[in-house]
């Protein structure tokens, strides 16, 4: 894996074959009755940030944000859908993989929420509401996005910053 570049140059960053299992241990979901229903993740597999959220007395620990799809599916069994490699993700893709998957979650950033909320008339904030949780990262959400999407009864989980 390597970071984002967002702080300068991309660099790479090892980590052991066990670091899936932790990072996914580190995410607690209510019990279920039945199997899960399916996650869309839009977010590219490399992303990396830094946080400490994990490993107690700990001063740092990385984690990718994009690996938490795969990550969940190992660890609890929460299958996880993708956009085709070769796709750059759009709020009318994400609408259209979660129609057709009947996924309950969302792992994203906030440009694809907007994009979803924007789609005119009310199907993409309906969609929206209809999840179980949406977890955001990468970036900040606009303030009057995440009001909006708040308001509206959306089910948001910050998973950016500490």
């Amino acid at each position: 894996m390597h970071s984002s570049g967002t702080t300068g140059l991309p660099k790479p960053i090892s980590h052991s074959q066990t670091y899936p299992l932790i990072y996914a241990a580190c995410h607690r979901f209510p019990e279920q009755n039945e199997p899960f229903r399916y996650q869309v993740s839009t977010l590219p597999l490399y992303h990396v940030r830094i946080s400490s959220i994990c490993i107690p007395n700990s001063d740092v620990a990385f984690q990718g944000f994009g690996l938490l799809a795969p990550t969940l599916s190992l660890s609890i069994g929460l299958p996880f859908i993708l956009p085709p490699a070769a796709v750059i993700p759009t709020g009318k893709s994400t609408l259209a993989m979660l129609r057709s998957s009947g996924a309950r979650y969302l792992l994203s950033v906030p440009s694809i929420l907007e994009d979803i909320l924007r789609i005119p008339g009310k199907t993409g904030l309906e969609a929206l509401q209809q999840l179980e949780v949406i977890a955001i990262g990468g970036a900040a959400m606009k303030e009057n996005v995440g009001a909006e999407l708040v308001a509206n009864r959306v089910n948001l989980l910050n998973h950016w910053g500490k």
